[in-house]
């Protein structure tokens, strides 16, 4: 199924057609088990990241947290001076993200839509295809996040950027290790309830030594607390056919 481009926004979009989809298992994860297919209404999903420009609207109208320091020696404002205009936000939490998705009139994916977007229409293990991950391919394995879509090798086959690297991401889930022996086969949204949300995708962090087994899998799926903040996850929106309610001012 073919992605067509359209806009939203100042932010560009890739719009799906309903279709179903394998949720595959790697030789890695064992909460990736079993693969299962499923069937995924029509969505739309941000091609980047959230920017870190991006994220400064939501902080200057008061909606979003503002990003505190994770240096001793910085105070929150250095801190934050040092994040790049043009590169993916990082050290927010699941209910900020969620908040400034809500905030645009969207939302954060589901965990199935995500591994749509980064599998591509040949539903191949990484963006890149079913080979393993070489040097240059993406922004993992480095000292340093780059700005988004600076990797060509790293779009999925739905033009998706940065789907294996420069930050993790956050998605709508609660996680659990098992969900997937139970999971519906139509639009899952993961578990009711839990202590952790889902994280996807590799970050620039990410140790890979180049074989297929250590390659970033776009099935890889692990969860965190969702108050927790980190200098690799991010997140990017997506949409539903239906507008979102944004939420009101809270700080």
């Amino acid at each position: 199924m073919a992605l067509a481009a359209t806009a939203a926004a100042a932010m560009a979009l890739a719009a799906t057609a309903a279709a179903a989809m394998a949720l595959a298992a790697t030789a890695a994860g064992t909460d990736e088990r079993p693969a299962h297919r499923v069937f995924l209404d029509a969505f739309r999903i941000d091609r980047i990241e959230v920017t870190v420009a991006s994220y400064k609207k939501c902080i200057a109208a008061g909606v979003c947290a503002k990003i505190t320091s994770g240096d001793p020696g910085l105070t929150d404002e250095e801190w934050f001076a040092s994040f790049r205009d043009a590169q993916p936000i990082r050290e927010v939490s699941w209910s900020d993200a969620d908040r400034y998705c809500r905030w645009i009139g969207k939302r954060l994916p589901t965990e199935a839509e995500w591994e749509k977007a980064a599998r591509g229409p040949r539903e191949t293990v990484n963006p890149w295809g079913d080979g393993p991950f070489q040097k240059g391919a993406a922004a993992v394995g480095g000292p340093k996040l780059f700005d988004v879509g600076s990797f060509a090798r790293d779009d999925s086959g739905y033009g998706i950027a940065d789907m294996a690297g420069n930050v993790s991401e956050w998605v709508a889930d609660w996680y659990a290790k098992d969900f997937y022996g139970r999971s519906p086969d139509r639009n899952p949204s993961g578990p009711p309830q839990g202590t952790r949300k889902v994280v996807r995708g590799g970050n620039f962090t990410t140790n890979v030594k180049g074989d297929r087994r250590s390659s970033f899998f776009a099935t890889t799926r692990y969860g965190l607390e969702p108050d927790e903040v980190s200098d690799f996850i991010g997140f990017r929106c997506a949409a539903s056919e239906g507008p979102s309610e944004a939420p009101t001012r809270t700080r």
